[in-house]
């Protein structure tokens, strides 16, 4: 069902904000680990607790798509990303496999811009090259994800961040 501002609302009362789920080429490669079929990003509110204001990143991989409690997908609260640190960029195949040793689930130093992310040890979940969005954490880990639609997600996190941070 929609909501009046485009979001989707499921039995639980979970709102979709934003999802996307597509297979990654190199999919049939690992067709002997189903949890790496899918790749998606999903923003949701609601989805973790029974607070209704709660807002969540999902990131990932997964058999149809990310997981809130998977091993292949990450879920953060908005609340726990540090402010103004949400970075766009894009990775052609040589900073992926020079920076992060290839595609998948990476941990390698970024070459994220600004100086808390430059050359900072990351959580990389890279399904393809192309448009990332990279975070700081308020415990001071950082995550980059790739996504098809880089300016609205960027734009829907740093919208649902600084109203977060205006109720704190």
């Amino acid at each position: 069902m929609n909501t009046p501002h485009g979001e989707q609302t499921t039995e639980d009362e979970v709102k979709i904000i934003y999802e996307e789920n597509w297979m990654p080429i190199w999919s049939p490669l690992v067709f002997f680990l189903p949890m790496f079929y899918n790749y998606g990003v999903r923003i949701e509110r609601g989805s973790l607790s029974n607070e209704s204001a709660d807002i969540y990143v999902t990131f990932g991989y997964g058999f149809r798509k990310p997981s809130n409690s998977g091993l292949t997908a990450y879920t953060i609260k908005i609340s726990d990303i540090k402010e103004h640190s949400i970075l766009t960029g894009t990775a052609i195949w040589s900073d992926n496999l020079l920076s992060f040793g290839g595609w998948g689930i990476r941990y390698g130093r970024g070459r994220g811009r600004g100086q808390e992310h430059n050359r900072r040890l990351t959580w990389a979940y890279n399904a393809e090259n192309g448009d990332y969005i990279e975070f700081l954490t308020k415990k001071n880990g950082s995550y980059r994800f790739v996504t098809r639609n880089q300016a609205e997600v960027a734009l829907i996190l740093r919208q649902a961040l600084g109203a977060q941070n205006a109720h704190d």
